[in-house]
């Protein structure tokens, strides 16, 4: 293939010291991400959730949201690591995204199983935020352990994944709850243009009283 140029695909191909368990780890730890679109189309056919859709949705606008800042700010990998540019790192935006706005599903709107006991209720509760803490975390920092991206980089990418988890979730679902009769309200003009089931009145991610 003499005179066309190749190149590898990030999404999949990830540089990191053979001689490290730790690097091995993180670059698998890296490559998790992946996982995630596979479960959203999945629980979205499987269970047709207008929470599941639009958090779903929302990742894919957050990573057009990373590229369009990618190019607008066209800052350097560190190291030359990498294709493409660096600010804000994606897989700690996409990450921070998922966490922030599953979190908040969970704190306002799932209901956790009960084993009966308050203490063990709680310890589960706990493990499942926990986890939500600690796996974006531990992608974002893969991303700066393996050099694919600066501090700057992979902070800038988890503030916004955040604010832009937390945004949507509001908007998408936490003010229609909160104020049904408003315009983004599941009783005002929003919730008669969607629709559409909403969690907490069939499967899927269940929801529990409002607060």
């Amino acid at each position: 293939m003499a005179g066309i140029h190749l190149t590898p695909l990030d999404l999949t191909y990830v540089l990191h010291n053979d001689e490290s368990l730790v690097s091995l780890s993180l670059a698998l730890i890296t490559l998790s991400p992946i996982l995630l679109m596979a479960s959203y189309a999945a629980l979205a056919v499987q269970s047709r959730e207008y929470i599941i859709i639009v958090m779903w949705a929302g990742q894919l606008a957050s990573e057009g949201f990373n590229w369009l800042l990618k190019h607008v700010m066209k800052e350097a990998r560190p190291g030359g690591i990498g294709n493409g540019y660096g600010f804000p790192s994606s897989h700690s935006q996409y990450m921070a995204y998922f966490g922030s706005f599953l979190m908040c599903h969970m704190y306002f709107r799932h209901r956790f199983a009960t084993t009966g006991v308050l203490f063990f209720d709680q310890l589960w509760r706990s493990a499942v935020y926990l986890g939500l803490i600690v796996w974006p975390s531990l992608v974002a920092y893969s991303r700066y352990y393996l050099g694919y991206h600066s501090t700057s980089q992979v902070l800038w990418g988890v503030g916004i994944g955040i604010l832009l988890g937390i945004s949507l979730y509001v908007v998408a679902e936490l003010i229609p709850r909160k104020r049904p009769f408003s315009i983004l309200g599941m009783d005002g003009l929003y919730g008669q243009m969607v629709g559409a089931k909403v969690s907490g009145r069939g499967g899927g991610m269940s929801g529990k009283d409002d607060k």
